[in-house]
């Protein structure tokens, strides 16, 4: 089995409520949790639909991060973690495996004040 891209979600954190955010994004994204977690307020997100590559999911959570109001950019702003978690099922096979998050997708992330994480999953036993 090869290595495979999952997905990318977005996570914020914040000693704010991170609602107004979650609904400035509306449907254009899957919001997996918003609420406490930890201590302070936590919301994820992924894309609706499938995803080609960390690049274009990034660009598309900045360009809906860019398009915040200035209230909403601020709340995003006063989030003390904002990182875009790429995820990864990592394989058997012995071919390597290559992605890549462009210069311009990397400067619009240090512009919004957030981080990348990536994450290489176990392979799932029994599955081809």
């Amino acid at each position: 089995m090869d290595i495979d891209y999952l997905n990318t979600d977005l996570e914020l954190e914040s000693s704010k409520d991170l609602t107004p955010i979650v609904k400035a994004f509306g449907e254009d994204v899957v919001n997996l949790y918003n609420g406490e977690a930890r201590g302070h307020y936590l919301a994820t997100f992924e894309i609706a639909g499938s995803a080609d590559s960390p690049d274009s999911v990034i660009e598309y959570f900045c360009m809906l991060a860019e398009s915040l109001t200035e209230q909403e950019k601020s709340l995003w702003d006063s989030c003390f973690s904002k990182v875009f978690h790429i995820g990864y099922e990592g394989g058997t096979g012995h071919k390597s495996y290559t992605d890549e998050v462009r210069a311009n997708t990397l400067e619009r992330v240090a512009a919004l004040g957030a981080g990348i994480r990536i994450t290489v999953y176990p392979m799932h036993f029994g599955q081809e």
